[in-house]
């Protein structure tokens, strides 16, 4: 349930905190007076589109917050979950948008996207109004109204139905993925084996390029390398006595002449003869090297083709050795699959064929099920459309037909195979007709009220928002829908926005919008009725702005009528 909203410089509000409560909840007020922007602030909150143009005058930013019990939602509390946000006794929203665009949304303090939001506010507050009206006149919404009706029994069906769908479309892509006719995969096949044996042949490995590179580049400066060896063996080993090992032989034999004279110096000669084994083992493997150094043309020529081999094929297939090992792989996986096509395309085609079938059983009991629930709905409606004093108003629920199983093929979606359309006829002896070409503004808001009473006990929305839903309606039928509001109240809160003073004198709590100027500023606001001052309100709906003699009595009396009533309510 809604129990507060805060809204901070939206149009002539400029800060204003409403205080609702249970059961109905009625808004009231002169044309103009700020009504509207009570409810636009609280689709905004909820997650209709934002418009820095709701920004009041002056202000850099708007903001609505709107508090909700949700102790006992279990849904709510669920799709908070899941959506990694804490849930708490209260669920608390707000969204702001600033005179620049920016737009924040925050639930329980966590920010939020507008798609997650309208998954949450959709399980706590339920909107009826002029645009709602819109919305009942498009076919395409019909089958959703009905499906919701028919309750938790269709929905099995329909969860069933988009599982096969999903299979079925699959089986189809896997059909589809074995190609076209026997001569097409013998051709693919054919390449396939091509680009398999090239791949295998090569007996590639991922280290062989790096070793082939280093090899190539030392047979092209081999004589590069054959100097630079000479050049350090004649440093190391030079035929005079400047050579670094016969330096080291006298510096060993000078030092040797002082040890005996000093034994500390032993730990440095024995330093000074590690080094010179060090340096004749250096030595003797450049030695070695340089008598290991040999240019072979038809090796280079050899080690050069193979190279070229493998760059060839990682430009052809991958870029790197490690993609055309995966190429590899797909290749062989899709050779074995053209291979033994015939049998996977069997049995394939006999998969789609149960899936098909199975479809269109499920199909099959969505229709009757939603034939019989719309014949339930016809029933309930036509009873609710009396009620509100459209006697001898029809209304019928249309469906195409059911095709046969082997029609059914372009027919099955994951929504079944018929179309819905709502038809309607306000007076005895006319045909029906299409609902959208022929209902006027004051029968659609008597067919909505109906049609929402009897959803009412369907849905475990708990606040549900009727915004002038009696245009067009007076007199004797207001009373009616007065009664109707006050028993989808004993279940729901209800919140409407309201001319009538049959559906004022039934509020649980009764609330007057105005507006003010105040230092030359337009200011609406809000104030909660005590008895008196509803009478007041009351009386002023049923006789304008001059309240005659009769008015306060006459409210008076609507207003005891209404709280009898209530009572007896069950």
């Amino acid at each position: 349930m809604l129990d507060t909203l805060n809204i901070q410089n939206v149009a002539l509000i400029p800060n204003l905190k409403l205080d609702l409560g249970a059961g109905l909840n009625v808004l009231t007020g002169e044309t103009g007076s700020g009504k509207s922007i009570i409810i636009g602030s609280l689709n905004f909150v909820l997650g209709d589109r934002a418009d820095k143009t709701m920004i009041r005058n002056g202000a850099n930013f708007a903001k609505v917050e709107a508090v909700f019990s949700t102790n006992h939602s279990v849904n709510v509390n669920q799709t908070l979950n899941e959506l990694g946000i804490i849930p708490d006794e209260y669920t608390i929203i707000s969204r702001l948008i600033t005179i620049e665009g920016r737009s924040d949304c925050r639930v329980n303090g966590s920010l939020v996207t507008a798609q997650m939001l309208k998954l949450i506010t959709s399980q706590l507050v339920d909107i009826h109004g002029q645009h709602e009206h819109q919305s009942l006149l498009k076919v395409k919404n019909h089958i959703d109204i009905l499906d919701n009706f028919a309750g938790a029994g269709l929905k099995t069906y329909k969860d069933n139905l988009i599982k096969a769908y999903d299979e079925h479309t699959f089986i189809i892509a896997q059909i589809d993925s074995l190609g076209g006719s026997d001569a097409e995969r013998k051709s693919e096949a054919d390449i396939l084996q091509y680009q398999i044996n090239e791949i295998e042949k090569l007996y590639l490995n991922e280290a062989e390029e790096e070793e082939l590179i280093n090899t190539i580049s030392r047979l092209n400066n081999i004589e590069r390398i054959a100097n630079g060896i000479n050049g350090a063996f004649v440093v190391l080993d030079g035929t005079d006595s400047m050579g670094v090992n016969s330096l080291l032989n006298s510096a060993i034999t000078s030092l040797n002449s002082s040890v005996k004279y000093d034994n500390s110096l032993n730990l440095i000669s024995e330093r000074l003869n590690s080094v010179k084994i060090e340096l004749g083992d250096i030595t003797e493997t450049l030695n070695e090297y340089a008598s290991s150094l040999n240019y072979n043309q038809k090796e280079f020529d050899r080690l050069d083709s193979r190279l070229d081999s493998i760059k060839i094929a990682k430009k052809k297939y991958g870029g790197s050795i490690k993609e055309v090992f995966k190429f590899l792989e797909s290749a062989k996986k899709r050779a074995d699959l053209i291979e033994h096509s015939v049998e996977i395309y069997d049995k394939l085609l006999a998969q789609k064929e149960l899936t098909f079938k199975k479809m269109y059983d499920l199909c099959v009991k969505i229709y009757e099920v939603r034939k019989s629930s719309a014949e339930k709905l016809e029933g309930l409606i036509t009873v609710e459309l009396n009620e509100l004093g459209m006697v001898g108003a029809q209304f019928k629920v249309c469906f195409t037909d059911a095709p046969k199983l082997e029609e059914a093929q372009d027919k099955i979606t994951k929504n079944g195979f018929e179309q819905v359309e709502f038809m309607f006829s306000a007076n005895t002896g006319e045909l029906v007709k299409s609902l959208s070409k022929i209902i006027s503004g004051g029968e659609m808001s008597r067919f909505m009220l109906a049609l929402k009473s009897i959803i009412a006990d369907l849905d475990d929305i708990p606040t549900m928002v009727f915004d002038e839903i009696d245009t067009g309606i007076s007199g004797k039928i207001g009373q009616v829908v007065a009664t109707k509001f006050a028993k989808i109240a004993k279940r729901h809160q209800v919140i409407s926005v309201s001319h009538l003073p049959q559906i004022a004198a039934m509020a649980d709590k009764h609330y007057l919008v105005s507006k003010s100027v105040i230092d030359g500023v337009t200011i609406a606001k809000v104030n909660k009725l005590n008895f008196s001052d509803e009478l007041v309100e009351i009386a002023r709906l049923i006789g304008g702005s001059d309240i005659g003699t009769y008015a306060l009595p006459h409210a008076s009396e609507m207003k005891n009528w209404s709280n009898s009533f209530k009572q007896q309510i069950m």
